[in-house]
């Protein structure tokens, strides 16, 4: 993962540039639920594990080690067979990403952040 935040001066404030990286693990389990001739839909549900996650912030050149927190996903992938090549697939979701508060360090602390979001995949699928 990795995210840009970019906050601007504002009414006399210094602005500040933070970037937050880290790679993860999301095992999971995916269960077909009801199945049909031409469709599948199903239950997709994974743990998020970040691994080292990390904040640069434009402050004293301040990197910061962000505690890992697990996370986890739900979405309900709905597959539609569209003759033996072709398939379009959707998928809504929900995702909930968590990581811990940093150790202070140049005079900066990030607090623990627990983030939402949710929308869905659309995927035209050939099979070759």
């Amino acid at each position: 993962r990795y995210w840009r935040r970019d906050i601007l001066p504002n009414h006399g404030v210094r602005g500040l540039l933070e970037e937050y990286y880290w790679f993860y693990v999301a095992p999971g389990l995916m269960l077909g639920v009801i199945s049909g001739e031409h469709f599948r839909w199903g239950l997709d549900v994974r743990l998020i594990f970040p691994i080292n996650p990390q904040l640069d912030v434009a402050f004293n050149n301040t990197n910061l080690d962000l505690g890992a927190r697990v996370g986890y996903r739900v979405a309900f992938p709905l597959n539609w067979r569209l003759g033996r090549a072709q398939a379009i697939k959707l998928e809504p979701y929900y995702e909930r990403q968590k990581l811990g508060e940093s150790a202070p360090r140049n005079g900066v602390l990030e607090p623990r952040s627990d983030n939402a979001s949710y929308g869905v995949n659309l995927a035209w699928q050939f099979r070759f």
